[in-house]
């Protein structure tokens, strides 16, 4: 004697269960869908990040070597000429270096950049100092000559900033969409084989009833009214499995 099948839970119409197994093949792959939209968005928004630091590195670079060349050209007027209003002009343009070189330093440099850029500050700040440590005096020409080509030197530097960003966004973005394709193979992968198991095993559960009323049509067709026909199932199943039932009995 062979062990009872245990009785699965279906809903009360057939119809129900061929849209809840849908609903059920279709939620890994909507859920894939979803989560590959995610990271493209993601990879997105990286990518205009990239480009606003890139752009915003270009632009402050090129911006703080102008400041640079200004500072040098009006250092080496001021040093042979000592006019209050160049004076004025230096302090103008070093509030604008200032401004710039603090916009620069909030974008992600390395350490190698960040070191550039605080020297390039560090230097300009002594060529200050020395030019208005003694304002009846002259300041040693010999020390601002060095300062000045000092400052005009690293200008190359601060300029090369903006191409070693714009290099490393742009590996790291490489990175990322190596690691979003990777991602997606393998979600690929996994969320077919989920797929084929969940459509594997609806099949079953909606081919049993099936199963069980092609059964009942052939004993009826062959007059076998000894055994009684059970159809397992959604109600409307069952309900014309017993109404053969009392077919056969009558």
């Amino acid at each position: 004697m062979t062990a009872a099948q245990p009785a699965l839970s279906y809903p009360r119409s057939f119809l129900t269960l061929l849209v809840a197994g849908f609903l059920a093949v279709a939620l890994p792959l909507a859920g894939a869908l979803l989560y590959s939209a995610w990271n493209t968005e993601r990879l997105a928004a990286q990518a205009r990040n990239a480009v606003f630091n890139a752009a915003q590195a270009a632009r402050g670079s090129r911006s703080l070597v102008n400041r640079i060349n200004s500072i040098e050209r009006v250092a080496q007027q001021y040093l042979v000429l000592a006019d209050a209003e160049l004076a004025a002009d230096y302090a103008r343009i070093r509030r604008s270096f200032k401004q710039v070189s603090g916009e620069l330093s909030q974008l992600p440099l390395d350490e190698e950049q960040l070191v550039a850029l605080t020297r390039t500050i560090e230097q300009e700040q002594r060529l200050y100092e020395l030019l208005t440590a003694a304002p009846r005096g002259r300041p040693d020409a010999r020390q601002v000559g060095k300062l000045a080509s000092g400052l005009a030197e690293s200008a190359y530097e601060v300029l090369a900033i903006s191409y070693l960003v714009a290099d490393r966004e742009v590996e790291q973005l490489r990175r990322s969409a190596d690691g979003v394709r990777q991602q997606a193979v393998t979600l690929l992968f996994v969320t077919i084989a989920v797929a084929l198991a969940l459509a594997l095993g609806l099949t079953r559960v909606i081919a049993r009833p099936i199963r069980q009323l092609d059964a009942s049509i052939r004993q009826l067709g062959g007059a076998d009214f000894a055994r009684p026909i059970r159809v397992d199932g959604p109600q409307d199943l069952q309900y014309l499995g017993d109404a053969w039932t009392g077919c056969a009995g009558a």
